[in-house]
């Protein structure tokens, strides 16, 4: 059994959670079909998610990356690492780095003693960034 420390704020407070956001979309006269605390109204949610998520792939990353260093409990390495970048951010330098045109992006850190942030972060692909040493690397264009 998990104890409460071991879980995170969401899992202990998720019925409060949902009843507020349930509350805030009854008010702005949202529909509610659907309520399992994503504020999806629509008739699949499943797929809804998966359309939401290839129209949004900047954000997936970022969504991936912010699950792996705040809320994974088996990953004591990632829990040590600092996660100081918005969506926002993220969104930018999925553009800088032109990452539509990568088969398979993956979001990288540049100095991986460094943590998530706008200044040390780029897209490249997944088996480059998977089979690439763990240590500081500078930065080099990537094709």
């Amino acid at each position: 059994m998990n104890d409460s420390k071991s879980k995170t704020y969401y899992q202990i407070h998720r019925k409060e959670i949902c009843a507020k956001r349930k509350a805030m979309r009854h008010a702005k006269g949202i529909s509610v079909k659907y309520n399992d605390c994503t504020g999806l109204s629509v008739s699949d949610p499943v797929e809804y998610r998966k359309q939401y998520w290839k129209n949004n792939p900047a954000k997936k990353h970022w969504k991936y990356a912010q699950n792996r260093c705040l809320y994974d409990p088996d990953s004591s390495y990632y829990m040590r690492v600092d996660f100081d970048i918005t969506p926002a951010e993220v969104e930018e330098i999925w553009i800088r780095d032109e990452a539509d045109q990568l088969l398979e992006p993956s979001i990288d850190r540049i100095d991986n003693s460094k943590g998530y942030c706008k200044s040390n972060v780029r897209f490249v692909e997944l088996p480059w960034n998977k089979r690439r040493p763990r240590t500081k690397r500078e930065v080099t264009e990537v094709a």
